[in-house]
């Protein structure tokens, strides 16, 4: 059994810092400055080592020219060569975010935008300039640094709580059981259960309500109209077989608990007022597994004029799945049924293994 919370491993998850349309990766630990428009990459050069993605690599002290030649220019002013090894997408979105943004007499012409000109020094005017008096500017320069200071200190606390890591995993909600369903084959997989649901004359579906309600969400349902508008109101009389998840309501405290709940709920919700009786009913323990089962079965009979079925033949089946949830598999079949839709149940029934 699993107990605690576990950290959701690494991986590229919606950048929390709010950017649309961007996904920043979570190494396991922290999050990381790698950007990606593509949830479905690769991972990030170097994720592994979180500290080297949390730490901006500081770049190596140029090295004193000797023989009179110029410096290296910088990096900003080196042209792009296509003997450079490509670097992965990831990290050059990280570079740019990293990457000081120069002041502008540190900029050259071919740095700016298009268009931009710079504009001619003015000449010395012949007039006395007008200067601020020095205590003067040292007020504004004060004013500007703390307005400065304080746009940081909020940009960075809004950052900071905005990049936090991703909602902690449960283990009540790594131990939840699935329901799988494949529409091609018609198999339901709530382990440890299996079954293939019945082929037609009945159809078959993720019902919200499957099973009379008996099911959590995520339930499948198979139905079959046995007689069409039997009390001239449109409705129907159906048979049903349904597998997935029990609810909280129908689940005991063991599988027999829950086996007769589920059809003493199947007695009072499927019959709609009508006097009903039980008879040919039979309780007892799945025989033969390694996991806790239980069997509910009886007849449900009724007299309701227009219906030409006199009882239902009601199957209860359910499996212990582990962490206090049980699953099952059930089948509510009119009397009246064709032979088909006889087969259709008979085949349902063989087709259950519990692993």
């Amino acid at each position: 059994m699993l107990r605690g919370v576990s950290t959701p491993a690494a991986g590229w998850f919606p950048d929390p810092a709010g950017r649309p349309d961007s996904y920043r990766w979570w190494d396991g630990a922290a999050w990381t400055h790698y950007l990606t428009d593509d949830p479905t990459g690769p991972a990030p050069i170097d994720s592994t080592d979180a500290e080297a993605l949390r730490t901006p690599a500081v770049p190596p002290a140029s090295t004193p020219s000797t023989g009179g030649a110029p410096a290296d220019p910088s990096p900003l002013d080196q042209p792009h060569s296509s003997d450079q090894q490509p670097q992965s997408p990831h990290r050059r979105l990280a570079q740019a975010e990293a990457q000081p943004i120069p002041s502008a007499a540190q900029r050259t012409r071919r740095q700016m935008p298009p268009g931009y000109e710079f504009s001619r020094p003015e000449r010395a005017s012949r007039r006395p300039s007008r200067r601020l008096s020095p205590v003067v500017a040292l007020i504004a320069a004060l004013l500007v640094g703390a307005v400065g200071v304080a746009a940081v200190v909020k940009t960075r606390t809004e950052a900071s709580s905005l990049l936090q890591p991703p909602p902690p995993v449960s283990s009540a909600e790594l131990a939840k059981i699935r329901v799988e369903f494949d529409e091609s084959t018609r198999v339901v997989t709530a382990k440890p259960l299996q079954v293939t649901m019945p082929g037609a004359p009945y159809e078959t579906s993720e019902t919200p309500g499957a099973g009379y309600g008996v099911f959590k969400p995520g339930a499948v349902e198979s139905s079959l109209i046995v007689q069409k508008d039997y009390n001239g109101k449109g409705d129907p009389w159906v048979g049903v077989v349904a597998a997935g998840v029990y609810g909280p309501e129908q689940t005991g405290k063991d599988v027999e608990t829950t086996a007769e709940r589920v059809f003493q709920e199947l007695a009072d919700s499927g019959y709609d007022g009508m006097k009903i009786s039980i008879k040919n009913a039979t309780s007892k323990k799945l025989k033969g597994y390694q996991v806790d089962g239980w069997i509910a079965t009886g007849d449900i009979h009724y007299k309701e004029k227009g219906i030409k079925s006199t009882y239902d033949i009601v199957s209860v089946l359910v499996i212990d799945g582990g962490s206090g949830q049980h699953v099952g598999w059930l089948t509510s079949r009119p009397n009246k049924s064709t032979a088909s839709a006889k087969a259709a149940v008979a085949a349902s029934i063989k087709s259950i293994k519990i692993n």
